[in-house]
């Protein structure tokens, strides 16, 4: 789930705002700090897809050796895997983790072409001024 402080902020950031015009500038600061966030976020991601692993690995040695009933093709253990609990919490995070990074590239796409907006914007004042 993306959190609704990153929403407001990205709402924020994205704005062109023609009447206070000098509120527009310091695109490259709010670049880095999406690329920041982006890259704690990919770190967190790693981590959970890791451990996602390990569960799957852990899960499937439960249910191939230890399971009460007898399994007999990987599908059946890969519909038992993916139905455990403690496999789909995790499964969650990571499809969460997942749509975070989606967001934050999509205001990194927003904030590229914010940048260009304002080059067309001033573009546009000259030629309207004529300079």
């Amino acid at each position: 789930m993306i959190p609704k402080e990153w929403i407001e902020e990205s709402k924020e950031d994205l704005k062109f705002d023609r009447e206070h015009f000098e509120n527009n500038f310091g695109i490259a600061y709010k670049i880095a700090k999406w690329l920041e966030r982006r890259e704690e976020v990919v770190k967190k991601f790693l981590e959970l897809v890791k451990k996602r692993k390990e569960v799957e690995r852990k899960l499937f040695e439960y249910y191939k050796t230890e399971y009460d009933l007898v399994v007999n093709t990987k599908e059946e253990i890969k519909l038992l895997i993916q139905s455990d609990s403690e496999f789909m919490d995790i499964d969650r995070k990571v499809v969460e983790m997942e749509q975070c990074l989606k967001f934050i590239d999509k205001v990194l796409e927003g904030l590229k072409l914010k940048s260009w907006e304002i080059k067309y914007y001033l573009e546009w004042k000259k030629f309207v001024e004529g300079m």
